[in-house]
């Protein structure tokens, strides 16, 4: 299971942007957002929000309670054969289509 600060570290570094620019975008703090990263400190929810929007994830990835990132899945998502982590499939025989989470957003199988 990932932590906090290790899905924070994975969008922090897939999006490129700097602490800096961070608490810019977010009115946090940046060593606040350093104390995150580093795993020392956790979040409030508020902060956690602000976080998600501004990495561009979800609040439930960052919590690790979900591979699906606003609309896409990483790489830990599994594939048709093992079964599906957000919900029933819908589409073709193959198995690709469209899944459906229980909050109504929908990912396109890849």
């Amino acid at each position: 299971m990932a932590t906090i600060a290790e899905r924070l570290n994975e969008a922090k570094l897939e999006k490129g942007i700097l602490v800096y620019d961070m608490s810019a975008q977010t009115g946090i703090n940046a060593s606040s957002i350093k104390g995150y990263l580093s795993g020392d400190n956790e979040p409030r929810a508020h902060n956690l929000s602000l976080l998600a929007d501004v990495l561009d994830v979800s609040v439930d990835w960052l919590l690790d309670r979900t591979d699906v990132v606003k609309g896409t899945y990483r790489e830990r998502a599994v594939n048709n054969d093992e079964g599906n982590l957000c919900g029933e499939t819908e589409g073709s025989e193959n198995g690709q289509g469209t899944v459906t989470e229980n909050v109504g957003e929908e990912v396109r199988n890849q």
